[in-house]
């Protein structure tokens, strides 16, 4: 081929894409179209995030469209669309843009329950993966309520790998954990059981002295 495709016009979302694009005149196809090749790099990892050949499969077609997906969120691409005819690959039209925030794909690693007292039920975590965050990782939420009841679930925010939830002794809680970012909560991790403790001696001392 002796031009590139045309018209390329790009639909970004926080993790997909889609893509619209004219054929190379057929004046400068010089032959059989047999595909069109895409290729979408990312820009911070130079890797490439997505790649696929669109056949032709209808000489007269002129407009083609393809879901660019398997995208990571707020990230910048460099998008290369190319003509391959019975001889071989043509000029590549060339073209930048950026995915929209997302939410994280993944919830925390390694959520543990470190300590559990009458009041207080203490947790711990990996960090999320920076190529799972899809956008800027504002905290994380530790979503808990009591076990068994299906009511509303309280919530602490916190900004490092740790958090305390306030509970009430001798109840049994489910509690579990997720990354979020200004869009909102990534995927949140399994359901954790725990089970409070009662009341200390010296709560019960100060309640009879009272």
């Amino acid at each position: 081929p002796g031009k590139a495709p045309r018209n390329l016009e790009v639909y970004p979302s926080p993790r997909k894409a889609w893509l619209d694009w004219k054929v190379v005149q057929p004046y400068y196809q010089y032959g059989k179209q047999i595909s069109y090749r895409i290729i979408v790099k990312n820009l911070r990892t130079a890797e490439i995030d997505f790649g696929h050949h669109v056949a032709v499969q209808d000489q007269s077609k002129i407009d083609y469209g393809k879901l660019l997906d398997g995208l990571k969120g707020l990230t910048n691409y460099q998008l290369n669309v190319s003509l391959i005819n019975v001889v071989g690959e043509g000029p590549i039209t060339s073209l930048l843009f950026a995915t929209l925030e997302g939410v994280p794909s993944a919830y925390p690693q390694q959520f543990s329950i470190v300590n559990v007292t009458f009041n207080t039920i203490s947790a711990t975590w990996e960090a999320i993966d920076f190529e799972e965050t899809h956008g800027i990782l504002r905290g994380y939420h530790i979503y808990y309520r009591l076990a068994g009841l299906n009511g509303t679930w309280a919530n602490v925010s916190v900004t490092d790998l740790a958090a305390n939830a306030p509970v009430l002794s001798l109840r049994s809680y489910e509690i579990r954990v997720c990354g979020y970012t200004r869009v909102g909560d990534g995927i949140i991790s399994p359901i954790h059981i725990v089970n409070t403790t009662g009341f200390s001696k010296y709560i019960i001392i100060m309640f009879f002295l009272n």
